[in-house]
């Protein structure tokens, strides 16, 4: 994917190879898509927007490939078996079940005095209001939706925020369309 252009400076035919199975293998993966998007790997996008599949092939022929991505883990590919001498270890990504859950990760940044508290004793009102956000991980976004929970809805809704730039007054509006087109005992919350 590498090897973009030929000894003319045209678009070599290896890459428009490698260009087409890579689009038809991100295309496979309904999961890391945003509809009928993919996220754009080129140099300049370096895989955070979703883009049009016509967009993302004129983006790779013209830009190239983001370097050493060559585990296309943001496309769906959860393991590849390349040589020693095509990639180092700091090329490699976490498979899932390598990263952490959020509970760890809480867990490891509290230190052991959280762990060793004594569980009868009420917690103070910042610890409680933190509680609370933990909680809201595994909550339905409304009773008997269970595809989605109100964490992910929230995180999805700040990547977008953070990846378009939305302002918040405007991030704040959308969430309170979404509250209020949503089931009556939903969870969304209606502002950042």
């Amino acid at each position: 994917m590498y090897e973009r252009v030929d000894a003319y400076g045209y678009v070599s035919p290896i890459f428009r190879n490698g260009l087409k199975e890579f689009i038809d293998f991100a295309c496979s993966n309904q999961d890391f898509m945003d509809g009928d998007k993919i996220k754009c790997p080129c140099i300049k996008c370096d895989n955070r927007p979703y883009l049009q599949v016509e967009d993302v092939k004129y983006h790779l022929a013209r830009f190239g490939f983001t370097p050493n991505y060559r585990l296309w883990d943001r496309h769906g590919e959860t393991s590849v078996s390349p040589t020693s001498s095509q990639i180092d270890d700091s090329d490699r990504s976490f498979n899932e079940q390598d990263e952490p859950s959020y509970r760890e990760m809480v867990l490891d940044v509290a230190g052991p005095d959280f762990v060793t508290r004594n569980l009868n004793q009420e917690p103070n009102p910042e610890d409680k209001k933190f509680f609370d956000m933990l909680k809201a991980f595994d909550r339905e976004l409304w009773s008997g939706c269970e595809k989605i929970t109100q964490l992910s809805v929230v995180a999805r809704l700040l990547n977008i925020k953070s990846e378009y730039r939305i302002p918040e007054q405007c991030f704040n509006s959308i969430c309170q369309l979404m509250k209020d087109r949503l089931p009556e005992d939903n969870t969304m919350v209606d502002s950042l």
